[in-house]
């Protein structure tokens, strides 16, 4: 399965980098699976005063909403692996996804050679420092403001700048990257 995480700092632009990779995913026929790191849990969390905030507040681990069309299930657990993730984006599905595409997560990849990893940015200095740490393959970074010179992984390899008027083309090259590395068919 193909993995692809996408770290930044807050206001960088990781959903629109994350959207943008996932229509072109959804566009050539993949089935994709997305994840999104939260920093509170009341976040994910059903509101108290609705009959799926209450069962979770009886002590319910896992509490599912079925609509006609959608499902949404909240759980009382947080992955502790890629593995675990991964496994959590697959339940309940008949076929797996033929991707997964995380914004955040840098702790469970940044040292994973088999996830293609991208920075979103305000500009280079914070590009550098979400640079900092990440394992190859390290696919491009995707920047609001002009970078003066090239960017580089901690093992020296040079990475590809994108602005954000570029999405559609650093979705395609994740495709790309993704089918030369067998991560797809």
């Amino acid at each position: 399965m193909l993995v692809v995480s996408v770290s930044g700092p807050r206001g960088g632009g990781k959903t629109e980098v994350v959207v943008a990779i996932i229509r072109a995913l959804i566009s050539r026929g993949y089935r994709v699976a997305a994840a999104k790191k939260v920093l509170k849990d009341s976040i994910v969390r059903e509101k108290p005063d609705t009959d799926a905030g209450r069962m979770e507040d009886s002590g319910a681990g896992t509490v599912a909403m079925v609509g006609r069309r959608r499902s949404r299930v909240t759980m009382a657990l947080a992955p502790k692996t890629l593995e675990e993730l991964l496994e959590l984006l697959s339940a309940g599905r008949r076929v797996p996804p033929d991707a997964a595409v995380l914004e955040g997560f840098e702790h469970l990849v940044k040292d994973r050679p088999d996830v293609i990893k991208l920075v979103a940015a305000h500009g280079e200095r914070d590009a550098r420092a979400h640079l900092r740490g990440l394992a190859d393959p390290v696919l491009g970074v995707c920047v609001r403001e002009p970078v003066s010179s090239q960017l580089f992984t901690d093992s020296g390899s040079p990475v590809e700048v994108f602005t954000f008027d570029d999405l559609k083309t650093l979705a395609a090259r994740v495709v790309e990257e993704a089918k030369r590395l067998r991560m797809l068919p």
